[in-house]
């Protein structure tokens, strides 16, 4: 019969000669008693200039991509039903050492809404007219609704002209088939042309054009960064005592400007497309006392 033997201890002792042997103790590094305190690099942070509130509103044909740019750049998400609206509200940036302020507005293009799209122009600082670069037509509103109806009804503000779903461009303008590779897809003599939509832009007096895709992300901040510009500049230019103008938005994107917009936080209001609930019975109360 066997007996099975317990194992032999192992003491620390034991282990000594092992753990001291030369192969350990030749990568050791000597042990230093003394010690350097670094300065600490954590600093407050800058406080930022606020440079104010501006009231943007966003207008253009319905489906032509504005509520998808604005929900892109408030909430970082895209979707394509139609059906999604945006929600009015407040958005929040910092723009190099400024902080400002987009208090923002989707504006229907239903012609149903014409009364009260009008009675919401009042006191805007800034458009953004918005139309769809795989559609001509869109364009062709902007020209002979959109700006005049926002030039006539708010002479003094500022606008920018937007194109969107950028990527509907190069999409139309690949080849229908690879034995035709010369033929373009039918869409593609709809879209609109950045130097025909440049032109536009500069025809009109638009502080900038920029181009812009939802779905991917493609120059969303460049929008609402060239509408702080506006504002900055519209600041400097009240108060000069000379009436010193800024450089147009399309000399300024060619300058060497590394400004970046980083975003700070965005308050959602009463979920409505077009206007908040105070507006909405306000003009409704006067178009009912001006009927009576």
């Amino acid at each position: 019969m066997m007996i099975a033997q317990r194992p032999r201890s192992v003491t620390i002792d034991s282990l000594l000669p092992t753990l001291e042997s030369p192969s350990l103790t030749s990568k050791r590094k000597p042990r230093s008693s003394s010690y350097t305190v670094l300065p600490s690099k954590a600093t407050s942070p800058t406080p930022l200039e606020f440079a104010g509130r501006y009231k943007i509103v966003v207008v253009g044909e319905d489906n032509c991509g504005k509520t998808c740019l604005l929900n892109s750049f408030s909430r970082r998400t895209f979707t394509m039903d139609t059906a999604v609206t945006y929600d009015d509200g407040v958005s929040t940036i910092r723009y190099g050492s400024k902080q400002v302020e987009f208090v923002m507005w989707d504006l229907s293009g239903c012609s149903d809404y014409d009364g009260l799209r009008i009675e919401l122009y009042r006191d805007t600082d800034l458009f953004l007219v918005c139309f769809d670069i795989g559609n001509s037509e869109s364009l062709d509103a902007a020209i002979d609704i959109w700006i005049p109806e926002i030039q006539f009804e708010e002479p003094n503000a500022s606008f920018i002209l937007v194109g969107c779903k950028h990527d509907l461009r190069q999409e139309y303008s690949l080849p229908t088939s690879p034995e035709t590779s010369s033929t373009i897809s039918p869409e593609y003599r709809h879209t609109v042309s950045k130097s025909k939509a440049e032109q536009v832009a500069r025809d009109w007096g638009a502080k900038d054009y920029i181009e812009c895709c939802a779905k991917t992300g493609y120059n969303i901040p460049e929008v609402f960064k060239s509408a702080a510009q506006v504002f900055l500049a519209s600041n400097e230019d009240k108060s000069n005592a000379y009436g010193f103008k800024g450089l147009s938005m399309f000399r300024r994107r060619k300058s060497n400007d590394t400004s970046e917009i980083f975003y700070s936080s965005y308050e959602s209001s009463t979920p409505c497309r077009f206007y908040p609930s105070y507006a909405t019975k306000s003009y409704l109360r006067r178009a009912s006392d001006a009927s009576t």
